[in-house]
């Protein structure tokens, strides 16, 4: 539900921003495609395990530096000379087949000399489907400098949303249901950067978040049943997310 209301947010913001532009335009249209290195990566999280005898859950970082180094994806749409909407983000999705455990002849309370010889027990391994994606759209409006035609500064905005879940089903014979995680967040951004045409199909630019204001939280439910133990971070950021872009005009 919230991975929805979250995307849902997106396609309208990037609705208005291209009609909006459209009528600005001097109807010439170019498609475009790069590869961005940055804090854009999404999150992860891990549920916990269903038998521990308390819980305690720590709000998700806010910092920027927290976030490690990842890969994304970017598509822009030019429209006219001055206008840019973009599209980006990253994508995951891991599945872990669960495992019985395997019951071994070692007595857990007898001294190593006494377990000689003995068979070790095996842990079950528990089942985990985790998602993990990260998304933003936004719009540049991009400057033209007569002296050097290939530099273009830029400023823009940026909305974008991170999920991340996992679902563990421990095959245990004590197990008491499906531990979930979830993590999420949203994040709105007014944008600055330069790029640097190195012919008209290539460019390379750095973008970086001017002002940023964020919002991530975290819920776990451990077992069926439980209420939900979550924490909250909000967060305010300035000349923060520098992202590098490779990418090239269609």
């Amino acid at each position: 539900m919230r991975s929805k209301l979250i995307i849902s947010l997106m396609a309208v913001l990037t609705l208005v921003g291209t009609t909006a532009m459209a009528q600005d335009s001097d109807k010439d249209v170019r498609f475009s495609a790069a590869v961005t290195v940055g804090a854009n990566s999404y999150g992860s999280i891990s549920a916990m395990s269903g038998q521990l005898p308390s819980y305690s859950v720590e709000a998700p970082s806010g910092q920027w530096v927290d976030n490690p180094l990842g890969l994304g994806a970017e598509l822009g749409l030019e429209i006219g000379k001055h206008w840019r909407i973009v599209l980006g983000g990253t994508f995951g999705y891991g599945v872990t087949p669960g495992q019985a455990g395997l019951p071994g002849t070692a007595d857990p309370n007898a001294t190593p000399e006494d377990n000689w010889g003995e068979i070790p027990s095996y842990e079950a391994v528990s089942g985990e489907a985790a998602l993990n994606w990260y998304a933003y759209t936004g719009f540049d409006y991009l400057f033209s400098i007569d002296a050097v035609p290939a530099l273009r500064p830029h400023i823009g905005f940026r909305v974008g949303g991170n999920y991340a879940s996992s679902m563990k089903n421990p095959d245990e014979a004590f197990a008491v249901g499906v531990s979930v995680a979830e993590s999420y967040g949203v994040k709105v951004a007014a944008t600055a950067g330069i790029d640097y045409n190195i012919s008209d199909a290539f460019y390379v630019g750095i973008m970086i978040n001017a002002v940023d204001y964020g919002y991530n939280a975290t819920v776990y439910k451990p077992q069926e049943g439980l209420s939900a133990l979550n924490a909250a971070t909000h967060g305010i950021g300035f000349a923060s997310c520098p992202i590098l872009k490779i990418g090239m005009r269609f």
